[in-house]
């Protein structure tokens, strides 16, 4: 079962700051590829891309609001990889 997986555990809150360009950096030590997506309700906010098997790459978080509800989730593993955001002054 595939998960995110950071130095605060498995499918971890992600915190991010109000008013600021936020980016999460990702590595893929597997041997699938990997999409994280960051939404808003139904509207997707930011995504990776594909992140191929071995590979790196980041997620660039437009400026946020406070107040906003978000959560993220893999597009190849939505079940298994995903997650809530919160957004902090």
């Amino acid at each position: 079962m595939y998960t995110w997986v950071n130095k605060e555990g498995r499918n971890p809150t992600l915190n991010f700051k109000l008013d600021d360009n936020n980016v999460v950096e990702l590595k893929d030590p597997t041997d699938t590829k990997y999409q994280l997506i960051l939404t808003a309700g139904a509207n997707q906010v930011a995504t990776s891309g594909d992140i191929l098997a071995g590979k790196s790459g980041k997620l660039v978080v437009p400026v946020l609001s406070q107040g906003e509800t978000l959560t993220y989730h893999c597009l190849y593993h939505p079940t298994t990889m995903k997650g809530t955001v919160r957004v902090f002054p």
